[in-house]
């Protein structure tokens, strides 16, 4: 049999195709099982009701609640918003009480996925980590990791009663200083627009405020404990 030249490279082309077609099929799977293995959880595909968890004034009915695991998760995520055309919004350990993590139908990121630890340098005492950690989350993190070092890095604060607060929320007070925010009200089309600043006289004026409110609850009990011996001042005060 005689083959033309044209012939044998449509036979050649043919035979590469055939070979190429069971990887491309592998390919093809793989992809799409990293495609599903990396989707974000959505945690009920329906609205749903949220509020913070303090002063539960700020009931907010929302689109749906989505929690990414991975930044690949949030990018989806980002994406499926913009294709639907709907808003988002933000939460991590629900502590705003002024209803600023929730957007009535939006829909609802819940960071509180995103919660790994990626990296501790303990020479500098730099940690790095996403931004759902809860401030205990890392506490518990450096002291388990740490055990048994002689020199170990940690985190000095007040017990108060809201410690768990995300690292991402805490921090956004970074991006949020100088940002100017405004609201329409469309029964009387009146608009507010309001600036979120730290100023220095703003901070003089916190600081005098704390020193004169410590003061005031300090100072009489203290005078009234320098008066007494210390073991009936240590038993009354």
């Amino acid at each position: 049999m005689t083959l033309s030249r044209r012939e044998f490279l449509d036979f050649l082309k043919a035979s590469c195709a055939v070979a190429a077609l069971p990887g491309v099929l592998s390919s093809s799977a793989s992809a799409q099982n990293e495609l599903l293995a990396a989707s974000p959880v959505s945690i009920g595909s329906s609205e749903a009701l949220v509020n913070d968890i303090h002063s539960q004034l700020n009931a907010t009915l929302v689109n749906r609640i989505i929690r990414p695991l991975s930044t690949n998760d949030l990018r989806a995520t980002i994406l499926t918003a913009k294709t639907e055309g709907k808003a988002i919004s933000i939460a991590g350990g629900r502590h705003s009480m002024g209803g600023q993590q929730f957007g009535t139908a939006t829909i609802l990121i819940d960071m509180t996925g995103m919660s790994r630890v990626l990296s501790l340098d303990a020479e500098r005492g730099i940690v790095e980590v996403e931004a759902g950690i809860e401030w205990p989350e890392l506490l518990d993190y450096l002291s388990r990791v740490q055990a048994g070092r002689e020199k170990q890095w940690g985190i000095m604060q007040k017990q108060t009663g809201a410690d768990r607060l995300s690292i991402g929320g805490a921090l956004a007070y970074v991006y949020c200083d100088g940002a100017s925010l405004s609201t329409l009200n469309f029964n009387t089309f009146s608009q507010v627009a309001f600036s979120f600043r730290v100023t220095p006289t703003l901070l003089a004026r916190g600081l005098a405020w704390a020193l004169l409110i410590g003061a005031a609850g300090g100072l009489p009990p203290a005078i009234r404990a320098a008066r007494l011996p210390v073991t009936v001042a240590l038993r009354t005060l």
